[in-house]
């Protein structure tokens, strides 16, 4: 090792990650409680950071805008992968996709009320349509390697990404609706159930 070398307690970055977390979390709740009652377009960054305490040029060291703060995902993976894993092999592709899917929202719903919050405020703001489009084409290309090895294709294979762009569609779908019907966390089971049964009975 030489007298250059710097070596940072594993301790030390844990609790670091742990205050970058805490402080990302503070500050999206404030940016929520305005968001909820004042509306998100007619919300700055200054009102954001003031209601968090901090300084527009602190909110900036942990979220590049207000719309990549109301975007982000700050809670816990939803597992996704260990939870299409899990499904039986010989379950159709679309099926084990769309019980994994069903899980993983649920799951964040029921443990993440900021997460709710989030959805709300996206889904009923105008303005932010056209980038949650963009995500939810995202959440498209996640769902395509799900489909490629359910399917035993490549990535590239045309029903791998048709399918992935189908559920994207109807999850879509589903959280509007649940969004519309109040968003009680547990409805969104039985909204998901509904909207993939209509989507599989399109399919056949």
């Amino acid at each position: 090792m030489t007298a250059e070398t710097k070596v940072i307690p594993v301790a030390t970055t844990d609790r670091q990650e742990r205050r970058r977390s805490w402080a990302r979390h503070e500050i999206l709740s404030a940016a929520l409680d305005l968001f909820e009652r004042n509306g998100y377009d007619s919300t700055t960054v200054d009102d954001i950071a003031a209601a968090a305490g901090i300084s527009p040029r602190t909110f900036f060291r942990y979220y590049e805008s207000k719309l990549q703060l109301l975007l982000a995902h700050e809670h816990e993976s939803t597992g996704f992968d260990g939870l299409l894993e899990a499904r039986p092999p010989s379950e159709r592709p679309l099926d084990a996709v769309a019980h994994a899917v069903r899980q993983a929202l649920v799951e964040l719903v029921t443990n993440d009320e900021l997460a709710v919050r989030q959805l709300k405020v996206a889904l009923t703001t105008p303005s932010l349509r056209a980038a949650l489009i963009e995500q939810f084409h995202d959440n498209q290309t996640e769902l395509t390697p799900a489909f490629a090895v359910r399917l035993g294709t490549s990535e590239n294979d045309l029903n791998a990404r048709v399918m992935a762009s189908a559920v994207a569609g109807a999850i879509w779908t589903a959280l509007e609706d649940w969004i519309g019907e109040g968003a009680a966390v547990d409805r969104l089971g039985t909204t998901l159930d509904k909207t993939f049964a209509a989507l599989q009975s399109g399919l056949a």
